[in-house]
């Protein structure tokens, strides 16, 4: 019997504010457009495998997204590429502290599950 699986993400925004040098860490960003989910990879899919992937994008002041890096591993890496492929097509909203734009890690969580 062929199993449905859904790939979905949570991300909610607001910013902890680091010292001038460092990013300050994003764990409810906001986003420029609506977030694709992450394809759930069909090898994964077969194998049963599922699980959730913490994420982290550096998000530059312009809104950029410079580096996506996995954060906490789901345990399979199917699931952790097919996530990091995902985030990587975001858009966030830049952060900013005290009104100004400032660089952050923006932490996301995309969850595989069997449906």
């Amino acid at each position: 019997a062929a199993r449905d699986g859904g790939a979905e993400h949570s991300a909610g925004a607001g910013a902890r504010p680091g010292d001038a040098e460092s990013p300050v860490l994003v764990t409810h960003p906001g986003f420029r457009g609506r977030p694709q989910p992450a394809e759930y990879p069909s090898r994964a899919l077969e194998m049963g495998q599922t699980g959730s992937v913490t994420l982290r994008a550096l998000v530059a002041p312009d809104g950029e997204t410079r580096t996506v890096r996995v954060h906490r591993s789901s345990g399979a890496a199917l699931l952790d590429q097919a996530a990091l492929a995902a985030v990587r097509r975001w858009q966030f909203r830049a952060a900013s502290v005290g009104g100004r734009p400032v660089h952050a890690w923006v932490e996301v969580q995309v969850h595989f599950r069997l449906r």
